[in-house]
């Protein structure tokens, strides 16, 4: 069984098919995320082998801050939007172990169990890391959602290190940028010299060209493919 952090009741799903039609929303004073279902019919979760539909979780947006940090103000609450339900279909959605294209042993939306800082990451959300590593204990809903948000702007932050100038690049460009960093880590994007220079120059063309010569493009496949193009559609 696993806990979403939906608003009402219980919160938690069993194999059997349960509707929701209540609504969550935190603070925006607090300068948090606020939850809210997007769909006017019922949203329908299931859980089968220890993972998630994509649609099960609830879309979340950005609430105002005062002084929002560079994560947010990379990119308009619009836009948070999109990313976030971009990643988690690109991702999935998994609150057991397994071992991503990579070989990598991860959990819930492409959380890195073998991040030095993994077991710190774990404990903050009250699990336990040997138990998450080894497969006997599963993430509830709103672990992976902590973790998640964590992640995510962790990613984006890296993004705008890599690149300055990243608030200004069509969302597109950002979502690809932001997606690579996310899935491969600040350091190894900022390994794809020719990728970056590209980037830089405002030559997107060339920078989706070059992802073909790289290992991640023949490990990741589509969504790869998928970053190829939208970059290549940016540079027209």
């Amino acid at each position: 069984m696993v806990s979403l952090p939906f608003g009402g009741g219980s919160g938690e799903f069993s194999s059997e098919t349960d509707v929701l039609s209540t609504r969550e929303r935190d603070s925006a004073s607090a300068g948090l995320f606020k939850m809210e279902f997007l769909k006017s019919n019922a949203l329908r979760a299931t859980e089968k082998g220890g993972s998630l539909r994509a649609a099960d979780l609830p879309s979340l947006e950005l609430a105002s801050a005062t002084s929002p940090p560079r994560s947010e103000s990379a990119l308009t609450g619009q836009q948070m939007q999109a990313l976030r339900r971009e990643l988690v279909e690109s991702e999935g959605v998994r609150n057991s172990v397994y071992f991503d294209s990579r070989g990598i042993r991860t959990v819930g939306i492409g959380f890195n169990l073998e991040r030095a800082d993994a077991p710190t990451r774990l404990k903050e959300v009250g699990a336990d890391f040997q138990k998450i590593f080894n497969g006997s204990q599963k993430l509830n809903g709103q672990q992976i959602e902590q973790l998640f948000k964590f992640t995510l702007k962790e990613a984006i932050d890296g993004a705008v290190r890599l690149f300055p100038d990243l608030p200004k690049y069509s969302y597109n460009v950002k979502k690809v940028l932001v997606d690579m960093v996310f899935n491969m880590g600040v350091d190894q994007v900022g390994e794809f010299k020719t990728f970056g220079k590209a980037i830089r120059e405002g030559r997107y063309w060339d920078a989706g060209h070059s992802l073909r010569d790289t290992l991640y493009y023949q490990q990741v496949g589509r969504r790869a493919v998928r970053n190829e193009f939208l970059l290549k559609g940016a540079g027209r």
